[in-house]
């Protein structure tokens, strides 16, 4: 398969997957804070390691999605995100609105579903064009 605009996403998605992963290990209360979560988490020293400890496993998937790319595995690239969106965006947003969020949860879930959106397959349900993020700052909820 001939490179497409359709494929632009997972290189993106795999870059903020992996290197946005990195943050926690050198500043875990601001990657606590910019995820959405509240001061009174972020600055809870209990908080940090697990904080750490989850982008860990977070990077590899955006690893995994670098690798499939590599070896052009189109269909394990689609598969990789649409569970990032469809179970880690969903536990991220009831997370979220657990901790009275509830803003930065539903920009979590519109930014979550625009992975979701898109494949890099035969029959994608949208270009790289009308892929779009929505950025917290954009939403006025």
């Amino acid at each position: 398969m001939e490179f497409s605009p359709r494929h632009i996403p997972a290189p993106v998605i795999a870059s903020s997957t992996t290197l946005g992963g990195l943050w926690p290990i050198f500043n875990p209360r601001a990657a606590m804070l910019e995820f959405g979560l509240t001061r009174h988490i972020a600055e809870n020293p209990a908080a940090a390691p697990v904080m750490v400890l989850g982008q860990a496993r977070n990077r590899v998937l955006g690893l995994l999605i670098f690798w499939f790319y590599y070896q052009r595995k189109y269909t394990e690239i689609d598969q990789l995100m649409v569970l990032l969106a469809g179970y880690v965006g969903v536990v991220d947003c009831v997370q979220l609105a657990k901790v009275g969020q509830s803003a930065e949860a539903r920009a979590v879930l519109c930014d979550e579903s625009g992975h979701m959106s898109c494949f890099l397959t035969e029959e994608p349900t949208c270009s790289a064009f009308e892929y779009k993020t929505i950025s917290r700052a954009s939403l006025n909820w």
